[in-house]
């Protein structure tokens, strides 16, 4: 018998490099990935459309028998990640906490996000601006 996969799913197909760190890293797991590339890419989106599709994309994946869910998606991270971890009882794994302390460490003088919507991704994290009171320097 087959274990429960870990479900993976992104706005697209980038979260194929985010499905070989997994797979690196747990190689006995079993993974199910899902990249919803006909609505690709998010970015561009409003965030109720982006919590949509990624309540989709969740029930879906936890419909297939998923463990663990991996937001393998910055911007349906910052969208989606509370709300989901309130509905679900599955662990959700996003990608922004990832993302904020690499590019604190990569750019600790400068730093913006990326790859996300910024007004969502600002009033969410302590990400700052060059000359605000919050900039870590």
């Amino acid at each position: 018998m087959r274990s429960q996969p870990i479900g993976v799913f992104d706005s697209g197909v980038g979260g194929i490099s985010v499905l070989k760190h997994i797979r690196a890293a747990l190689p006995h797991e079993d993974l199910l990935y899902l990249a919803d590339s006909r609505h690709a890419p998010y970015g561009n989106k409003s965030p109720e459309f982006i919590r949509e599709r990624t309540f989709a994309l969740a029930d879906f994946l936890l419909a297939q028998g998923a463990k663990a869910l991996v937001v393998a998606c910055n911007t349906a991270t910052a969208a989606a990640i509370e709300v989901l971890r309130k509905e679900y009882s599955v662990p959700i794994i996003g990608m922004e906490p990832a993302v904020k302390p690499a590019a604190v460490a990569a750019f600790p003088e400068t730093y913006l996000p990326f790859g996300a919507i910024d007004d969502i991704v600002f009033n969410k994290t302590d990400f700052a601006t060059p000359g605000s009171p919050t900039r870590r320097t």
